[in-house]
Order: structure tokens, then sequence, then C-alpha cells
């Protein structure tokens, strides 16, 4: 087998495996310069392994980062030897940890995924504090949350911990959020999963529903617990439901998957705007950069009162105030 073929045939099982080996900028480079020792025979290669970071692929960057790598490849210092050292099956210390962990920047499968597979005693997602809570205070019927533990793919800790996992469009896991509920549904406290030696390339919480739905518009909101609900309450209205996690979650880069599709973004409320000015701010921008086209609902700042302003209230929770507030009315009652 020649060097062409070799190289080859090693892209075939990283394409494979679907572990990215271009997602960090130092990794897209050593890539590029590798790629470039084979002349412009490895220019379709190195696109192949880019595009499998498809959120960060540009097929015009691409091209551009192999010719200079072409032009000035004596300068990068590493080979075509370099590449199979790192990426070859039995190639060196490097392939080894690819082999056993996946890629560690990126935090898809590899550590992360084993961490999230080797909980001890794992429950199902049923059996959650979460699940329990939503179908007790009447939020959501049993129905309903079986409905979104399977869209969200959700998972609990042996101590009742609800598991929200990011995953991005491929299904990768990127982190996960452990959540413990109180019996009222309200959240008790939570942390990140994320074992020692990985950074965090958190996606948006749902992002895997729209490799399932292409077309499908999306609806961002802040925490997981209120993309679930609304998944179900608002089901006629044909949105996705992703969260970001928490008010500074959402970002430019975090929309960029989601180029071509319509986008409204739903923040929670607050005393001086803050969340919905800081929101908007991204919206802007993630037009100018990628011409994505993001519109942002400003229905809590026109319609929730002071006190609910005071606590923060999302969608979610004005949906279901207002809910009561009618069902209240219906049975003779007044809000007092």
């Amino acid at each position: 087998m020649d060097t062409m073929e070799r190289t080859t045939e090693v892209v075939r099982r990283i394409v494979e495996s679907g572990k990215s080996v271009t997602w960090t900028y130092e990794e897209w480079t050593r890539r590029a310069m590798e790629l470039a020792s084979l002349g412009e025979d490895g220019r379709p290669l190195f696109h192949l392994l880019a595009q499998m970071d498809e959120e960060k692929y540009n097929r015009r960057e691409n091209d551009r980062k192999f010719t200079y790598c072409l032009r000035h490849q004596r300068r990068g210092g590493r080979t075509i030897a370099s590449f199979f050292y790192e990426n070859a099956n039995g190639g060196g210390r490097r392939a080894l940890e690819l082999s056993a962990l996946g890629s560690a920047e990126n935090g898809s499968g590899g550590l992360l995924e084993t961490r999230w597979n080797e909980w001890e005693g794992r429950r199902e997602a049923a059996e959650s504090e979460f699940c329990r809570s939503m179908v007790a205070t009447g939020t959501m019927s049993q129905d309903e949350m079986d409905e979104a533990v399977r869209l969200y793919r959700l998972e609990a800790t042996a101590e009742g911990a609800i598991v929200f996992g990011q995953r991005d469009r491929q299904g990768r896991l990127r982190e996960a959020h452990v959540m413990h509920y109180l019996p009222d549904g309200h959240r008790d406290h939570g942390r990140p999963l994320l074992p020692p030696g990985l950074k965090s390339n958190a996606c948006l919480f749902g992002l895997h529903l729209t490799g399932e739905h292409p077309e499908a518009p999306v609806a961002i909101v802040e925490s997981e617990k209120t993309a679930i609900i609304c998944s179900q309450w608002l089901k006629a209205e044909g949105f996705l439901w992703l969260a970001t996690g928490g008010s500074s979650g959402l970002s430019v880069e975090r929309l960029r998957p989601l180029q071509g599709r319509r986008i409204i973004l739903l923040p929670d409320t607050d005393p001086k705007g803050e969340t919905f000015r800081r929101w908007r701010s991204v919206a802007i921008e993630a037009w100018e950069r990628l011409r994505l086209s993001v519109g942002i609902s400003d229905v809590l700042e026109r319609m929730a009162s002071t006190e609910e302003k005071e606590r923060k209230i999302d969608i979610g929770d004005w949906k279901n105030e207002t809910l009561r507030y009618e069902n209240d009315n219906e049975n003779g009652y007044e809000n007092v």
C-alpha cells in the first residue's frame, strides 16, 4: 500500500468513527499542514475531515488554509508521517488516545461519553426527581413526560438527579448538566458533567433534534426545563425547542448550526430587561456575521408584571400562570 492509499484509508476510518480530528483551530491547522505534504492530492482528504465539523466548516476558508500550507509547507514542520503517528490505528501515543477516548477537545463520544455510560446504578429518567415532580404538580401529563424523555434522551443518576445531555446534530455528547429538583418542580442545585482534562464545548440543549428535523423552525429558551415543557405545551406551533442552559449560554457560534432556519429567541425576563437586551445584541451580531435570520420575542417584556419580572420568570412560567388565572376565573375565583 503506497502513501496515498494508506492516507485515504486512515481518513476513511476517521470519518467512519465520527471522531473529529479538526475540532480546534490548532488541530485543523495541523491536519492542513500534514495533508499538504501530499500536494494537491491531500486537498479533498482535508475537506473530508473538516466537513465532520459541520458547525465550523466553510469550503472557501478550508481551501485558503490548505493553499497557504502548500506554499509554506516546510515552515510547519509537520508531514504525512505526523498524520499517521497521531491518527492511524496503532500509530503512536496520540493514536491510542484517540482510539480509546475520542477527541478530548470536542467532547463528543470519548471520555465524556464513557463517564456518561459508567454511572453505577443509573436510573431511568422517569424515576428522576424532575420527571416525578413535573407529573405530580400537573405541569405535564405522564404521556407528555414520556414523550419528552424520548425526544431529549433524558437519563437520571442513581441519586435521582436528571441529566440534561447536550448533543450535537450527529447525536454526539458535548456536555451534560446534572440537576436536582424539589417536589414542587423547582430546581434545587446542579452541576456540569465534565471530567478532568476535557474542555467544555457545549452546544444548545436539544440540538440533536435539528438533525432529525432538517427544516423545522427553532425556538430557543434559557432552561432545559422550559424547552421540555414547551415541546409538549406548544407542540402545535411546530417548533423544535432548544435551550442555552443559562442566560449567558447564547452566542453566535452556538447559533451557527442553525443556518437556514427560522429562529426565535425567548429569553427570561428580569426587572431591568438585561437578558432581553443581551440576547437581542447576539441576534443582531448573528445577522451581521452569518446572515442568520433571528427573531426575538418581547412578550414577557410587555406582558409580565413587575412582580413576575422580579422573579425572572420564563415563557413556561408565564404560560402556566396564565392558564391558572383563566381556570380560576372559569371557576368563579378572583386573583387577589
